[in-house]
């Protein structure tokens, strides 16, 4: 029987509310001492924060990434793992973007960062706070192994290689290097690899041998001059998916976007251009009933989609997935239009049609998947037999990691497998927060999960992901999962709430109060949840309490409407600390 699913998040519950049991029952347990080498694997947003994370605890990280280019990993455009196109910005706000101890220090073009904006920022983080010392750019990290495989405190090897330039690589490729290889030992492993560097999943579809038109993966997908004037198919209908399909809009003869399930189509931000997540993402919501699909399906963008041929979506709440729009004006004048049309899945392929589930033939001269990732083959540097104990599949086919609060390693606690999870928040904070925690524990400095522990929440997430498949095998619930490690860490932000709050609607927020301090509670209960909530109090809070409740007080605004100052809130330190 499947564990009961809740409508709210509390402490205690974590993917989509699904009950995994209290705190652990471990006692502290010091397994690493200060200035423990750390290896962390992956130079994208979720690496840089996870470094400086480990550094400001006192170990000495060292971060490997393959690519010569820079940081930011997919947010590139161009080295080994660049996946970022055009017209890609985040799904996420400025505000709920930003690491917790960073606002951005520029105003972005808008409130959606563009790609370039986002590798702007993480390069301007790392000079910050000294990180780059901490950096190795151009090595592939080819093997990690443990050094003692009965010993869950193990050491681990982990081999090296030296990578080519690689200015004018695009797109994920499986390159072979030809350095010699070379192995250095660390106390603890801390992988920030993402969920796309194993390479393009294209699913296999008949006829692929006799179509004559332009066949690419969205990897591979930078701008729209393939599609001018052509018949494009778009087959998928998460967030590339759209973007790639309304990009094409703009100078293709026809778009066709072929799903095979239909989607709760989210835009970002509203009509007026204000932000989504300022009001999905907070406490309020998070204490009053969640956001059904059902309330989904009556907005005008939604709508728009169905009536332009988009498969109805599962009528059970937990196996709907979402897509998420950007420019909701120009989409809907694209839908209206027939510009942009949509259908059922892909059957097969002649030399220049999709032949759909239907039966329809599609006109194509492009066919773009936007069918997603190879997870297995991000991890493929992992020892074999590390990754059996762990590796699993969906009913459907889909894999997933079986994990303690989906990054540590059952059998190895110096292990740790960071920014597997999806959500609808900004998941480099998530592996940010998962190595404060794992860090933590090992450590001493939080308590070990008892062997009972790992494996009852190991049992109950499995039971929930079959439970909601073919979707969901690696999502989180944001607040409710974040909070569960702040409040093993002692950081849980410190809100004095009023009992009326709990009854009030997030959409329809009372009146903020006058009084400083009772804004401040009010906006971090109704406002944004952002990371800063987890560094107001308790272990690494930021030190500059005041300037940190000055942002608070001017940012985290709730409701729909939340004001764009003309410059730039910043508290960061005048000029980087000589050393974490």
């Amino acid at each position: 029987m499947p564990p009961k699913k809740h409508s709210r998040g509390v402490k205690g519950y974590d993917t989509q509310g699904t009950d995994v049991g209290e705190k652990p029952h471990g006692k502290r347990e010091q397994v690493l001492k200060p200035g423990s080498r750390v290896a962390v694997v992956g130079g994208g947003c979720a690496g840089v924060y996870v470094v400086k994370t480990l550094a400001e605890l006192g170990l000495k990280p060292v971060l490997f990434e393959q690519s010569h280019v820079g940081l930011g990993g997919v947010w590139r455009k161009q080295g080994y793992g660049g996946v970022a196109y055009d017209v890609l910005r985040t799904n996420s706000s400025e505000v709920t973007t930003a690491a917790p101890d960073y606002p951005f220090p520029f105003k972005p073009s808008s409130p959606f960062p563009h790609y370039t904006e986002i590798i702007t920022y993480i390069t301007e983080y790392a000079a910050r706070y000294n990180l780059n010392q901490h950096i190795r750019f151009g090595t592939k990290v080819v093997d990690v192994s443990p050094v003692d495989t009965t010993d869950r405190d193990t050491k681990w090897k982990v081999t090296l290689q030296a990578t080519p330039k690689d200015h004018d690589v695009y797109g994920v490729i499986q390159a072979r290097f030809s350095e010699p290889a070379y192995t250095e030992e660390f106390d603890a492993v801390f992988t920030t690899a993402g969920q796309y560097g194993g390479g393009p999943f294209v699913p296999e579809v008949k006829g692929r041998d006799v179509f004559q038109g332009t066949v690419l993966h969205s990897n591979v997908y930078k701008n729209n001059d393939v599609a001018a004037g052509k018949n494009v198919v778009v087959v998928g209908i998460g967030n590339s998916a759209l973007d790639i399909a309304f990009d094409c809009g703009a100078c293709a003869k026809n778009v066709f976007i072929s799903a095979r399930h239909g989607a709760a189509i989210l835009c970002v931000e509203d009509l007026k251009g204000n932000p989504f997540d300022l009001w999905l993402l907070t406490r309020g919501t998070d204490s009053t009933a969640s956001i059904e699909p059902s309330f989904l399906h009556k907005s005008p963008i939604h709508q728009a989609f169905l009536k332009a041929g988009m498969p109805p979506p599962n009528t059970d709440s937990s196996k709907v997935g979402t897509g998420m729009i950007k420019d909701q004006k120009t989409c809907l004048r694209h839908l209206e239009s027939g510009k942009i049309k949509l259908g059922t899945g892909v059957k097969h392929l002649t030399k220049d049609t999709v032949v759909l589930q239907d039966g329809r033939e599609i006109p194509c001269d492009v066919l773009v998947f936007c069918t997603g990732y190879d997870l297995e083959g991000t991890l493929s540097f992992m020892d074999k037999g590390v990754m059996r104990d762990v590796s699993n599949h969906t009913p459907s086919g889909k894999y997933y990691v079986n994990l303690y609060k989906m990054c540590m390693h059952p059998r190895y606690r110096t292990l740790s497998l960071c920014g597997l999870a999806t959500t609808n928040a900004n998941e480099a904070l998530v592996g940010e927060m998962q190595a404060r925690w794992q860090a933590s524990v090992l450590l001493g400095k939080a308590n070990q999960p008892t062997k009972e522990d790992i494996y009852k929440y190991i049992a109950e997430r499995n039971a929930m992901i079959q439970s909601v498949d073919p979707y969901f095998p690696r999502f989180i619930r944001y607040v409710a999962y974040m909070d569960s490690f702040a409040e093993e860490l002692g950081c849980l932000p410190d809100i004095k709430m009023d009992p009326k709050w709990k009854k009030q609607s997030v959409l329809l927020p009372p009146k903020p109060p006058t009084d400083p301090e009772d804004l401040y509670n009010f906006n971090l209960h109704f406002g944004p949840v952002v990371g800063l909530h987890w560094r107001l109090n308790g272990p690494n809070a930021w030190k500059e309490a005041d300037k940190a409740k000055e942002y608070v007080n001017k940012r985290l605004i709730p409701g729909l409407h939340l004001p764009r100052p003309s410059t730039p809130f910043s508290w960061a330190p005048p000029a980087a600390p000589a050393r974490l």
